[in-house]
């Protein structure tokens, strides 16, 4: 798009992919929770730690019974 290009870490095409399975499966809130995985993955790449964390922290807030949640609470502790 602009001239850079993004190769994605396999966990973050993991996560991606989780969260279109899940969508496909009609089953919106893993989706979404997964999305927001995307997201903070995203956040991080362009170095706004700030943004993931409250991606992440937001993410197990709305769904804390997840994947996604569990996967966030592992990214938020290795997150400085």
């Amino acid at each position: 798009m602009d001239g850079k290009e993004f190769v994605a870490e396999s966990a973050e095409k993991q996560e991606f992919d989780m969260a279109l399975v899940a969508l496909r499966k009609g089953e919106v809130a893993e989706a979404q929770a997964g999305l927001g995985l995307s997201m903070a993955n995203c956040q991080v790449e362009l170095m706004d730690v700030k943004a993931a964390r409250r991606t992440l922290e937001d993410l197990v807030k709305a769904y804390p019974g997840s994947e996604a949640a569990f996967v966030a609470k592992e990214h938020l502790g290795k997150l400085k």
